[in-house]
């Protein structure tokens, strides 16, 4: 990372994955009940993204040229017919389902139905538990879905196996 351009790159690709991995994990531990995605959604998102931050430019800066003279970079380990090429598709998806999971979580964690994410242990008034958890599973299940097809979604060329190649 010699340019200016290359860290900024690196940390918006950082704050997209830690969003991404914080609404996955706030997502799926609010719709068990066992924590808030107000709460447990945000925190892994600041931890994931704050260690990223710090700790990635510097360990980049140290290892890469030994990795590098040690020839263990992908672009050296991996046959060139076997690469892929980026697709664009998924990486708008997994941004825009990131930071949609993570702003409308907070939102349907906090504000709608009368939610209250940072009471007094996490506790709701009345019997609204049930309703919260099923609103808030229904309301993030589109957003969920769109991830997981991004992940899933293959890359602009598939790859065909070279058959002409002789092995004897």
């Amino acid at each position: 990372m010699n340019k200016t351009k290359d860290y900024f790159e690196y940390i918006f690709v950082a704050l997209i994955a830690s969003i991404g991995c914080g609404s996955i994990m706030g997502y799926m531990l609010d719709a068990i009940g066992l924590y808030p995605f107000a709460v447990l959604g945000n925190i892994m998102s600041l931890n994931n993204f704050v260690a990223a931050a710090i700790l990635g430019p510097i360990l980049l800066k140290i290892l890469y040229p030994r990795v590098e003279k040690w020839g263990l970079i992908w672009t050296d380990i991996m046959d060139e017919k076997d690469y892929s090429k980026p697709s664009s598709l998924r990486a708008y998806f997994l941004t825009f389902s990131s930071i949609a999971t993570f702003v409308l979580g907070n939102y349907l964690s906090i504000n709608v139905y009368g939610g209250i994410a940072f009471g007094a242990g996490f506790q709701q008034e009345g019997d609204l538990s049930v309703v919260n958890q099923v609103g808030f599973v229904i309301g993030l299940l589109p957003l969920m879905l769109i991830f997981i097809i991004a992940m899933v979604y293959p890359s602009r060329n598939t790859n065909k196996k070279d058959t002409s190649q002789n092995v004897a």
